[in-house]
């Protein structure tokens, strides 16, 4: 029998999907957004990240990109209206910009919608998974980084470490946000922590990936 809980999961899950579809019934900002979107793209492909472990692979930058604006989407969250636009303008210019690059390297008109959405369930999984860490009785860093291993460092050498690792930087970046007031975010202006400062080099797994990378490369 489904638990209450799944059934609220699957619930939410499709709410989101659905959202994904609706159309725009506000004005939208997208200069701030966008902005915002290759800020977060930027930081998501600093070296530090697969020096320290991340695996320098197709899903691992999909992986970065989707953790960072985890980071964001929470930090909009608390800002009431505004926040909740601006967190939609952000979701839908990364969903943009995957469906811009999957029609640039060949994938025919049939095949983005599913791989859209593919990518989709994908990214709510994580962020999933992220918030339910962080809103957990343990140790929040704690319950992260078992997040992280799990999602990100799968079936790699040390993915304990790694993610307690990837763990303590994203705290950080939740830290800062959190001080960045919200008139920064509207004009597109984030700050991020550097990642050399809780990332030491590790070793890591290289090969094929199928997610989509930041500013688009091709998703499973």
């Amino acid at each position: 029998m489904r638990s209450l809980q799944t059934t609220r999961n699957d619930a939410r899950r499709q709410e989101f999907l659905i959202k994904m579809r609706m159309p725009w019934t506000k004005p939208r900002e997208p200069d701030a957004a966008k902005t915002l979107y290759r800020l977060v793209v930027a930081q998501a492909r600093h070296p530090a990240f697969y020096v320290g472990g991340v695996p320098d692979t197709l899903e691992g930058r999909y992986d970065m990109l989707v953790l960072h604006v985890f980071a964001v989407l929470r930090r909009l969250k608390s800002e009431a209206e505004m926040g909740r636009d601006l967190g939609q303008q952000l979701f839908d210019t990364l969903f943009d910009d995957m469906d811009a690059v999957l029609r640039e390297i060949g994938v025919g008109d049939l095949s983005v919608g599913k791989k859209i959405r593919s990518m989709a369930e994908m990214f709510y999984g994580r962020i999933t998974a992220y918030d339910i860490a962080l809103r957990s009785d343990q140790d929040h860093a704690t319950a992260l980084g078992t997040a992280l291993a799990r999602n990100v460092f799968q079936g790699e050498d040390a993915a304990d470490e790694k993610g307690q690792q990837l763990a303590r930087y994203v705290m950080a970046v939740l830290q800062d946000l959190e001080a960045q007031p919200a008139s920064d975010f509207v004009v597109g202006k984030i700050r991020f922590p550097e990642p050399d400062a809780y990332l030491a080099p590790m070793p890591r797994q290289t090969g094929h990936g199928d997610a989509m990378g930041p500013a688009g490369q091709e998703a499973g």
